[in-house]
């Protein structure tokens, strides 16, 4: 585990005092890489982190989104500003937008969790959705029509329904060797590199509604506040 994935180690983590390493600015905008980090990346559908970072406990810059660099070797933060000074082995504070934070974890848990529950109810294996993506609030899995049979989905949001209720472990982690993550819940094993809740019982409610338009079939979820 690298020491800068804190977002992994620790996924409820919503604060900490940490390292600024890189700093490369532009005329808008400032990127910012951290010795130790909490804000995940975006990826596999999940938008990147929010927040904000406290440099010399008074100096307040808004991080507006997080994203993965290869040249950087790791996730970098966008900040809304550029900064005063480079940041190069200077100390700051990182604090986590954690509403919107544990509002990802839920959904992208839902996204995959639906999909192992219609596998189960409808008695087959099925392709991956098409696309698959998180957004603020809501999230939304697209098939293509000829994946299953539409009318079972009212049977399969029900079962979902009592899974939410009943709760389930839900593991992620890493693979010696591997260079992704799995993502492990009711029996099921989906790669996947994103954050997601310990438990089913976490998402609380959720709204599911379906539309079968133009050859796809779209299932969306909103989180019921």
């Amino acid at each position: 585990m690298l020491v800068e994935e804190l977002y992994y180690e620790d996924k409820y983590a919503k604060e900490i005092e940490t390292t600024a390493r890189v700093t490369i600015g532009d005329e808008d905008v400032a990127y910012l890489k951290f010795e130790e980090n909490i804000f995940y990346p975006q990826g596999g559908g999940q938008k990147g982190d929010r927040g904000k970072v406290v440099l010399n406990k008074k100096e307040t810059c808004n991080v507006v989104n997080t994203i993965k660099d290869s040249q950087l070797g790791g996730a970098i933060s966008i900040v809304d500003e550029k900064l005063l000074e480079e940041l190069d082995s200077v100390k700051v504070e990182c604090f986590l937008d954690w509403p919107f934070r544990y509002a990802q974890m839920k959904l992208h848990t839902v996204v995959h969790a639906h999909h192992c529950v219609m596998e189960e109810v409808i008695g087959e294996e099925i392709a991956f959705p098409k696309v698959s993506s998180i957004e603020d609030g809501f999230a939304f899995n697209k098939y293509s029509a000829e994946s299953f049979d539409f009318a079972k989905l009212g049977k399969v949001n029900e079962e979902f329904q009592k899974h939410l209720k009943a709760g389930a472990e839900v593991k992620t982690y890493a693979e010696k060797g591997m260079d992704f993550r799995w993502w492990e819940c009711m029996g099921h094993k989906i790669p996947c590199g994103g954050i997601h809740v310990d438990n089913l019982t976490e998402v609380g409610d959720v709204d599911i509604t379906f539309s079968n338009k133009k050859g796809n079939i779209t299932v969306k979820f909103a989180l019921i506040i």
